[in-house]
């Protein structure tokens, strides 16, 4: 067996194999399995100088047993549900949405424009093109229309992610979803 950083588990950190063995004994019922009980049975601070060994453990559990858990901060880890896995991308979705806002605001104050050569100006704009583009998506306006462009043809609907981003279905939902708001 291989983790996602490529090492056999005979060769993972007792700590990260002691870990994942709770995660998969305690945490498979849907309970709290606080910090406390983790840094008993792995002998470390798994919030302190055992952080990465809980981090790989928690990439082994999702990489080889479809387990994500999320955080209940301060307390510990709980296997996430469909509603807790949605919530958490959801999260991830808004601080990349922050990301990019940042780091526009950071590339068009930090930069004068007007001393740029043009191998600098066809990055800015290429950069600041990008950053345009992930922000306006990501943003909460953006989102629900998405939402409810998918809402609209559920039988339409396939979970084969490239398809929806680069298949022409994902364009195909927006203007169906324009042309029936028009309608109304």
């Amino acid at each position: 067996m291989e983790t996602m950083n490529k090492k056999p588990f005979a060769e993972r950190s007792h700590f990260t194999v002691v870990l994942v063995e709770e995660l998969l004994s305690r945490g498979s019922g849907g309970e709290v399995v606080t910090y406390q009980e983790l840094n008993e049975a792995a002998k470390i601070n798994v919030q302190a100088d055992g952080r990465r060994y809980l981090q790989s453990a928690r990439n082994i559990m999702l990489s080889q047993y479809g387990m994500l858990f999320d955080t209940i901060p301060k307390v510990g880890l709980i296997l996430a549900n469909n509603d807790g896995v949605l919530k958490m991308t959801q999260r991830s979705i808004c601080n990349a949405h922050r990301g990019f806002k940042r780091s526009k605001k950071k590339l068009t104050k930090g930069i004068s424009k007007d001393s740029l050569d043009p191998n600098q100006t066809a990055e800015y704009l290429k950069n600041h093109s990008l950053l345009s583009f992930f922000e306006g998506v990501t943003k909460t306006k953006t989102l629900k229309r998405i939402e409810d462009a998918f809402r609209v043809m559920p039988d339409k609907l396939e979970f084969n992610s490239k398809k929806i981003a680069w298949g022409g279905m994902f364009d195909q939902l927006l203007e169906n979803n324009h042309k029936e708001k028009e309608d109304v």
